[in-house]
């Protein structure tokens, strides 16, 4: 699909605390914090970072970034899993399409599991 095509660099991080009049400068370095400290991938470069969805106060808003290599999406996502407990989540950006269309299939292969 065209618009998927065109996330291919993306990815969507969850979890990162807002912080006051918060630069893009500012997301880029938390951001790149967390993967050289984190998940030990040394040297992205972050085309684009920016929030997105309804400003809440429970809950940060999801960090969408694009990437300049494909290879450091794959290392990211390799070494996502280093996350985990943190409250930070690191995904794939799709299209609403094929978010619906993934959350059907994971839905269908957890109840073909229990049965």
């Amino acid at each position: 699909q065209l618009e998927d095509r065109q996330r291919r660099y993306n990815l969507r991080i969850e979890g990162v605390k807002v912080n006051d009049n918060e630069s893009w400068d500012d997301r880029e370095k938390i951001i790149i914090n967390i993967f050289e400290n984190n998940l030990n991938v040394n040297g992205v470069i972050i085309e684009r970072a920016h929030r997105t969805g309804i400003i809440e106060k429970k809950n940060p808003r999801t960090i969408v970034i694009k990437l300049l290599n494909h290879k450091d999406k794959v290392k990211i996502l390799k070494n996502a899993n280093k996350l985990k407990g943190s409250g930070i989540y690191i995904n794939e950006d799709f299209s609403l399409e094929t978010s619906t269309i993934r959350k059907k299939l994971l839905e269908e292969s957890k109840l073909h599991r229990i049965n």
